[in-house]
């Protein structure tokens, strides 16, 4: 199982979000599965220096395209709309089954982002307890605009 995890790192808050994101997903299988998944995380793999050149902008931009395309899963952390976030889940959303995440919760969601996900969860505790298995409530957002 791959999961592409896509989320800004651009500062702490940021990169403590989708760190522990990823640890919760590593820490178990997804459900359905037998052993715990492989997380491509972006900022793992690539950073673009500010002087970057055209070249080493698509090398990032293909790289990341083709994780999203060999991934099963995409998991958005959604609390900051980050506008890398919200196209990689409208590139991934033809091709793999998209659930969103909030750590803030009660936030508003965009129409097009909510339908676009399977699920969204409000709070990474709610995202926590579908991995693990335990049946809760997760935010429809078909209800909450």
């Amino acid at each position: 199982m791959r999961i592409y995890l896509a989320a800004p790192f651009f500062n702490l808050v940021q990169l403590f979000r989708v760190n522990h994101t990823r640890d919760i997903l590593q820490r178990q299988p997804w459900p359905g599965t037998e052993f715990p998944p492989h997380v491509y995380c972006p900022h793992e793999h690539m950073i673009l220096p500010t002087n970057a050149t055209r070249a080493m902008r698509k090398d990032v931009f293909q790289s990341n395209m083709n994780e999203v395309r060999r991934s099963q899963v995409l998991v958005a952390i959604l609390d900051e709309k980050d506008t890398g976030t919200i196209w990689e889940m409208g590139f991934a959303h033809d091709k793999v089954p998209t659930y969103g995440v909030y750590y803030d919760k009660g936030l508003k969601i965009n129409v097009m982002l909510a339908e676009g996900c399977i699920r969204i969860y409000d709070g990474v505790e709610a995202f926590e307890r579908f991995l693990q298995g335990i049946p809760n409530t997760h935010w429809d957002p078909k209800e909450v605009y």
